[in-house]
C-alpha cells in the first residue's frame, strides 16, 4: 500500500506503515459486522508488515472480541484514548494508562445519583453500574452496542473508594445531556 502526497519537490510515494481506525461506523457496519471489504484489505495490510490499530471509546474485552472476528494482531487504543495495548503476539502489553483522578470520579458519582443518571464506571477493564430507576433501558442499549457487560454495585463511593477509574460515562436521553454539561462544567 502506497500513498501519494505533494511535497515540496513535487508528488511523492510513501510507504504506509501503520493504519488506525475507529470501530463503529468506521471498521463495523450498521449491523455491527465486519464488511468483507474491511477485512480483505485489513489482512493484506497485514501481510504487507502495515501495523493495525483498532482506536475505540470501547474497553479492551470488547475490542479483543472484534480484533478476533478480525483475525488481525492489532494494537488496541481503548476507552476513548486512555489505555494502549500492544499486539497479542507481544503479550498484550500496557503501553500508556491515563486515568482519571479519583476527586472527578466523586463529581460524577454524586452528579448522577442526584440527578438519577446512569454513571458507566470503567476500572480494571470492567464496567460497574449502580441500579438507578427507570435506567435499566440504557444499560441494555449499550450492552447490546458494545457487546460490554454491566456488574452492578450497590454504592460507587464505597466500592471504589479513593480510585482513579480508566473512564466515565453518564447515559441519558439526548434532550436531557445539554442541559446538565454547563452544571458539570462549573463543578470541576
Amino acid at each position: 500500500m502506497w500513498s501519494m502526497t505533494a511535497g515540496r519537490s513535487g508528488t511523492e510515494m510513501r510507504k504506509i506503515r501503520f493504519i488506525a481506525l475507529d470501530i463503529d461506523g468506521t471498521l463495523l457496519d450498521d449491523e455491527n459486522q465486519i464488511p468483507p471489504a474491511n477485512r480483505e484489505a485489513l489482512e493484506e495490510a497485514e501481510l504487507r508488515g502495515i501495523i493495525i490499530s483498532l482506536a475505540s471509546g470501547r474497553m479492551l474485552p470488547t475490542i479483543e472480541a472484534i480484533e478476533a472476528q478480525l483475525g488481525v494482531d492489532c494494537i488496541i487504543i481503548a476507552y476513548n484514548g486512555a489505555k494502549v495495548f500492544g499486539r497479542r503476539a507481544e503479550g498484550r502489553p500496557l503501553i500508556i494508562h491515563q486515568p482519571l483522578p479519583a476527586d472527578v470520579s466523586e463529581i460524577f458519582i454524586h452528579f448522577s445519583r442526584e440527578h438519577g443518571h446512569l454513571l458507566n464506571f470503567y476500572h480494571e477493564e470492567g464496567l460497574y453500574a449502580e441500579e438507578v430507576s427507570g435506567q435499566q433501558y440504557l444499560m441494555d442499549l449499550y450492552s447490546r452496542r458494545t457487546g460490554a457487560q454491566y456488574e452492578i454495585v450497590d454504592h460507587m463511593e464505597t466500592s471504589f473508594p479513593g480510585v482513579s477509574p480508566t473512564k466515565l460515562m453518564l447515559l441519558a436521553q439526548p434532550s436531557v445531556c445539554d442541559p446538565f454539561f454547563g452544571e458539570l462544567k462549573s463543578q470541576s
